[in-house]
């Protein structure tokens, strides 16, 4: 496996755990006597919820499952276009964090931003491999019939 594999691996799984723990910080009013409960809620998860549970910690992980087993070009061109998406939902979700601001969720959801763009340079560098293994072996099956060719001619 290569090293951008594993450094991509590892990047999701911080989002995981810093997505997981953004939810933590969320619900940990509840320990100060802090009332958490959304204006509109109505005793009932929103049908949306499974949808940010699937974007959020899910799909990074099944990214992960992926890099695990699998290095074609349309995976690495896919992955760099998926983290691209995930660093303008985190800066993004960073910027209304800043309108109320709690600095345990900003300093979070700031190193969430940092390893979102990480994601986004690795992922990059591993699509830019892909493509230069992929060209080489392009020249490698050309190159053996141009050298008979001139060997024929000489």
């Amino acid at each position: 496996m290569t090293t951008h594999r594993i450094q991509l691996s590892l990047l999701w799984l911080l989002m995981v755990v810093g997505m997981m723990l953004h939810f933590d910080y969320h619900v940990s009013g509840i320990f100060y006597g802090i009332d958490l409960k959304r204006p509109n809620a109505t005793g009932e998860f929103p049908p949306t919820i499974w949808l940010i549970r699937f974007v959020f910690q899910l799909a990074p992980m099944m990214a992960v499952t992926f890099l695990l087993f699998f290095e074609q070009q349309w995976l690495r061109v896919a992955h760099f276009g998926v983290s691209l998406l995930y660093t303008l939902a985190h800066t993004s979700h960073l910027i209304r964090e800043l309108q109320k601001p709690d600095m345990s969720q900003l300093n979070l959801l700031s190193l969430v931003v940092v390893v979102s763009l990480l994601l986004n340079v690795v992922a990059l560098r591993w699509l830019k491999e892909g493509m230069a293994e992929k060209e080489k072996s392009r020249k490698l099956k050309t190159e053996p019939s141009t050298i008979k060719t001139e060997m024929a001619r000489s």
